[in-house]
């Protein structure tokens, strides 16, 4: 198995330049109501395993700013924009002190926290102009409280993270009338092509989402722009891709995709629910969240005629610049620390007599670990799966270890696939252990066989490198297995 295949699955590296995971629908709170346990780490995480190593958070309003801060501090990858939504910009005025002293709190915050000085402040925002919703605040408001806050920009030479809904022509006349030269990226394009030219041509970068692809006339628009003018977001936990936009075709294509199809459940995790059905490791329904910066990257290259890995590499380096920002290196692997997992996988008998042609239904119970013990001797951590049935095992390990599963190539998905429709005419206990490391680039198999009859069958129609076969019924790596791998680890 070659390194080029393994990185060839591995998700391509994704920074989500909008991300309002400050919102308490994260925190499993509803309009005010508890509607299940807090799932923020989940989220991140699987953000994470998704590709998107690193995301903005917005800061809409004061408060906001200091919450989006409070959950970035200790998290790597995680940034945030203080500023005052114009949907907002009524706290200018409803502040004690008036608004010259919002502005200056808001100065504080950027002050005490900017990314240059080792804090976590990357840009000024969001701010601009929305003539869509003046039943949040008049379009007289708006206007006096978005100049105010260019002037956070060049004070402290930071980008903006801008907002621009039906007011155009005011919003460009604004930022072009500022005193200095401003930079930033006006987030969640919905407008017409020649507006988007016209941010462009003032300086200025264009994102999109899931919004900005609901016509065709959207599309239209990101088919025409340059890549190198374009940054990819979430705006979670709004903006997702629905069956009933425009670019939901694009999106499919994704499931069917030799090179990406692996990718799909990363990037749109199956068996969303309602959020009275919440599950852990569930993601809920209309509840978009940062891995769908994935799906828009993937729109993004079909509309463009390009591989996904060009528009991931290119947003991703142009996100860094404009920000000011640096994804370590080391961190874009950290989550892929452990180098051992195990899964116990029991396959229901078939309910034919003979079991020709059925395929074999792998289930298995919750997350545990190893007796200590064992964890201690061997390294393993053993992973045992939610009760539902999945039709092989290779969506067995994409549901259940998406950031080990991106991981193995081609050839051992295609020997997976060949375990989950193996034939069986009674109940068979099969072990397997990934192994992975960070300092190699190719991860192992040791797939344990409780038949060994089966076992045998099995070693006869795989061939697959770094996959071996071993027939018993205890399900841990013995001594010699470990001896075996040890050159990986």
């Amino acid at each position: 198995m070659s390194s080029s295949a393994s990185s060839a699955l591995t998700p391509p590296r994704l920074i989500d330049i909008g991300s309002n995971l400050s919102d308490p629908v994260f925190r499993g709170v509803y309009r005010g109501k508890r509607g299940h346990p807090d799932d923020w780490a989940d989220i991140v995480q699987r953000a994470r395993n998704a590709g998107v190593v690193g995301q903005i958070l917005t800061g809409d309003c004061l408060a906001g700013a200091k919450e989006s801060l409070e959950l970035a501090k200790d998290q790597d990858g995680l940034f945030v924009t203080v500023g005052c939504h114009p949907c907002r910009a009524d706290e200018f005025e409803s502040f004690v002190g008036g608004p010259e002293a919002y502005l200056e709190a808001l100065a504080e915050v950027v002050e005490a926290n900017l990314a240059s000085a080792g804090g976590k402040v990357v840009a000024i925002g969001e701010c601009g102009l929305d003539f869509d919703r003046l039943e949040h605040c008049s379009k007289e408001v708006q206007l006096k409280y978005f100049p105010v806050q260019l002037t956070l920009a060049s004070k402290y030479d930071l980008p903006l993270f801008l907002h621009s809904r039906n007011a155009h022509k005011e919003f460009l006349s604004i930022l072009q009338a500022h005193p200095t030269k401003l930079r930033g990226v006006v987030h969640s394009h919905t407008g017409t092509l020649e507006e988007a030219q016209e941010l462009i041509a003032a300086g200025f970068l264009i994102g999109v989402n899931g919004c900005s692809f609901k016509e065709q006339s959207g599309l239209d628009c990101v088919r025409e722009l340059p890549l190198d003018k374009l940054l990819v977001e979430s705006d979670c936990p709004w903006c997702e891709v629905r069956p009933s936009h425009a670019s939901f075709p694009l999106l499919s294509l994704l499931s069917t995709s030799p090179s990406h199809s692996h990718l799909r459940p990363l990037y749109n995790p199956e068996g969303a629910v309602k959020k009275e059905r919440w599950a852990q490791g569930k993601t809920v329904k209309s509840r978009n969240e940062p891995v769908a910066t994935g799906q828009v990257a993937w729109i993004v290259a079909q509309l463009k005629g390009v591989s996904l890995e060009e528009v991931a590499e290119t947003t991703f380096r142009n996100t860094e610049a404009l920000f000011g920002i640096k994804i370590p290196e080391a961190y874009l692997t950290r989550s892929r620390s452990q180098n051992r997992y195990l899964v116990n996988c029991y396959a229901d008998g078939c309910t034919s007599a003979s079991g020709a042609g059925q395929k074999a239904h792998w289930r298995s119970h919750k997350l545990k670990q190893c007796p200590e013990r064992a964890r201690q001797k061997h390294g393993i951590e053993e992973l045992a799966l939610s009760h539902r049935v999945v039709p092989t095992i290779m969506e067995l390990l994409v549901q259940f270890l998406p950031e080990f599963s991106y991981e193995i190539d081609a050839a051992m998905f295609s020997a997976l696939n060949l375990l989950g429709s193996t034939p069986l005419n009674k109940s068979h206990c099969l072990t397997i252990v990934l192994v992975y490391n960070l300092s190699h680039p190719d991860p192992s198999l040791i797939l344990q066989v409780e038949d060994a009859n089966w076992c045998e069958n099995l070693k006869k129609r795989t061939r697959v490198s770094n996959t071996v076969f071993v027939s018993g019924t205890e399900p841990k790596m013995t001594e010699r297995e470990v001896a075996r791998f040890k050159g990986w680890w």
